[in-house]
């Protein structure tokens, strides 16, 4: 666990970005690329957290976001907080809706800082982001491309019987909108 006295942040988000500076790579041009997906569990030996997070669902214990960030320090004793800690920071940190705001959290050190900014940041799309972040964590597997899974919404269309709504999805893409609003 990484302990700074000065620096009062939750310790799901202080282990969380430990662990997601920790997945890295070397380019073929010799230049470090952080905050990667591992490509599979052979690539980086070790880590484990994906199939930890694998292994939690299969289990019946899958977190919600709240859970992750209510985490207590001394729950990090065990493995699994440091798998949703990273599956957490990796999700809010490499979603394109989200990845610019999440960035921001850095700047604020302080749990009294940190909480009023996260909930500033995301607080208004919060029911949107469960719902993704459950996705996530149920899809999540090695090699997994969150920018091509990430939801995309359009805006809502109500059809009448004489318009059809035309759609275009995108085959390389997750869930994505129609635009139609039905009703029941």
């Amino acid at each position: 666990m990484t302990l700074l006295p000065e620096h009062v942040s939750p310790v799901w988000y202080l282990e969380g970005m430990a662990e997601l500076f920790g997945v890295h790579r070397q380019q073929p041009d010799g230049k470090w690329e952080f905050r990667c997906m591992p490509e599979s569990p052979q690539a980086y030996a070790g880590f484990g957290r994906i199939t930890l997070i694998q292994q939690e669902i299969a289990a019946g214990r899958r977190k919600t976001m709240a859970e992750v960030a209510a985490l207590r320090p001394d729950e990090f004793f065990q493995r699994e907080p440091y798998a949703w800690s990273w599956a957490l920071c990796y999700f809010l940190d490499q979603h394109p809706r989200t990845s610019q705001r999440f960035r921001e959290l850095g700047q604020h050190r302080t749990q009294r800082e940190f909480t009023p900014t996260l909930q500033r940041l995301f607080g208004a799309e919060q029911d949107l982001l469960e719902t993704e972040w459950r996705l996530f964590v149920e899809d999540l597997a090695y090699g997994f491309d969150l920018s091509q899974w990430a939801l995309t919404r359009g805006p809502a269309v109500q059809p009448t019987v004489a318009e059809p709504v035309r759609s275009t999805i995108e085959a390389d893409r997750a869930w994505q909108s129609s635009g139609a609003r039905l009703e029941a």
